[in-house]
């Protein structure tokens, strides 16, 4: 949840405070400004693309040298919450990388969806599904509604080198999106809107759209966000919060003996349930779970250090402590989580927990995995789909979308964006501030209108 469902919902420069922050820490970490830096953290990194849909945003930044090979970008999203609209759901970005840097001589080709070409694609989804321990069934719908509906949109379109150029010039602001300037690219999204350097449609274009889901034979595919799928399916009682839960502290990776204080809970993780049934998160793969849950941290585990003092204005700041420690009334789960698609050459390398902050009940997690450079060609042996060299691996049935795409999808998009801005509204004159105090002032000056008019007709 990026932002406040109001300012979620309103989106646009709304949006920019919050994340504008991301950008600050990403530049930060450019600049060598934390410890254990890798050594490529060196180079600076290039936003590429902000896309959001309410309360679910998806940020991409790479380093330059990736960067110079990005030749096509397309963002899609998906709300599955109430009316569909965006307090649950999805965000997804395609990216298309050529073999080399682009030269003076090249044309930006913004061509991604249609047949597959010589580009390297990677597709990227974040994900934010129903809450609840009992809502297991929901969350398996929410995953069928993304698979249905979140769809890719992309006619054959170029622009020229030179406006390529111009917008990599650009690009040591990390509040600029490296394809702002190449039309007809505005890869700053918010709210839904088909927008970016594929997903834009040419209206002066005859070439046919193309239409794609998340599931596609030529790319690789990341998914990650709060799945919420959690370790149980019913609240804890207050004997299990005493004895059950673990500490958030635990690192199996360190510590062997921590693995099997982790194992009860893992043995029950619902996720793990649903992708051995087949029923979400279809033939995508997870490295090992060696870290604590991820969710929920208490209240008090979420303030940081120097923040001890009474800051919510309730005459108590005794519940503070700078031990994590987990909620009670909740099972701790690894509700946020990585997945990714097992193709050929795919080396995960690390997937672990990072430091808690002070502002979330979640911990985030992060996955380092190596994908090779060269694109998912696949060859052609006929129409049985089978990967040269191995008859028993089928990729047309392995990566086929186990649902298929709603025809209906942009209509019923276009409507729970409407819904998106009413409820927006709305939360924004009751629930914030600035929304009260433009209420206030309405009915300040209804009263007074209707008191001259009083004096005026009755005087």
């Amino acid at each position: 949840e990026i932002a406040p469902i109001a300012w979620s919902f309103l989106g646009q420069s709304h949006l920019t405070p919050y994340l504008s922050r991301f950008q600050h820490a990403v530049r930060l970490y450019s600049n060598g400004s934390s410890s254990g830096l890798a050594t490529e953290a060196s180079q600076s990194f290039i936003h590429i693309v902000t896309k959001n849909v309410g309360m679910t945003v998806l940020m991409l930044f790479a380093t330059p040298s990736i960067t110079a090979r990005l030749r096509a970008v397309a963002t899609a999203g998906v709300g599955t919450g109430v009316w569909e609209m965006g307090n649950k759901g999805a965000v997804g970005v395609r990216l298309g990388l050529a073999d080399h840097a682009l030269t003076p001589q090249e044309d930006f080709s913004a061509s991604l969806l249609g047949e597959s070409g010589s580009l390297l694609e990677l597709t990227f989804v974040a994900a934010h599904l129903a809450a609840m321990e009992t809502a297991v069934e929901r969350r398996n719908e929410d995953w069928a509604n993304i698979v249905r509906k979140l769809v890719f949109v992309d006619s054959a379109t170029s622009t020229s080198s030179s406006s390529s150029s111009s917008s990599s010039s650009d690009s040591d602001s990390d509040t600029a999106p490296l394809l702002a300037n190449s039309p007809p690219t505005n890869t700053n999204t918010t709210n839904g809107t088909t927008a970016g350097a594929a997903a834009a449609v040419s209206s002066s274009s005859k070439t046919p759209l193309h239409e794609s889901g998340i599931y596609r034979k030529t790319s690789h595919l990341v998914v990650a966000g709060d799945l919420n799928y959690r370790s149980r399916s019913t609240p804890p009682s207050a004997t299990d919060a005493r004895t059950a839960f673990p500490s958030p502290d635990l690192d199996a990776n360190t510590n062997a003996d921590d693995f099997l204080i982790l194992a009860p809970l893992l043995a029950t993780d619902q996720l793990t349930q649903e992708r051995t049934a087949h029923r979400t998160l279809h033939n995508l793969s997870e490295a090992a779970i060696r870290f604590a849950p991820t969710y929920k941290l208490s209240i008090s585990s979420r303030r940081g250090p120097g923040q001890e003092n009474d800051d919510d204005n309730t005459g108590d700041s005794s519940d503070y402590t700078s031990v994590p420690r987990y909620a009670d009334h909740r099972w701790p789960s690894w509700c946020d989580r990585i997945l990714y698609a097992a193709r050929e050459g795919v080396k995960v390398s690390g997937y672990t927990s990072l430091s808690l902050l002070p502002t979330t009940d979640h911990r985030a997690v992060a996955l380092t995995v190596e994908i090779p450079a060269t694109p998912l060609l696949l060859e052609d042996d006929g129409d049985d789909g089978d990967v040269e060299g191995d008859p028993d691996v089928n990729i047309d049935e392995e990566w086929k979308a186990p649902f298929e795409l709603d025809p209906q999808w942009r209509a019923k998009r276009a409507k729970a964006l409407r819904y998106e801005l009413i409820v927006g509204v709305l939360a924004y004159l009751t629930w914030t501030r600035e929304g009260e105090a433009l209420l206030l002032g309405m009915a300040v000056g209804c009263a007074g209108g209707w008191w001259v008019m009083s004096a005026l007709l009755y005087g």
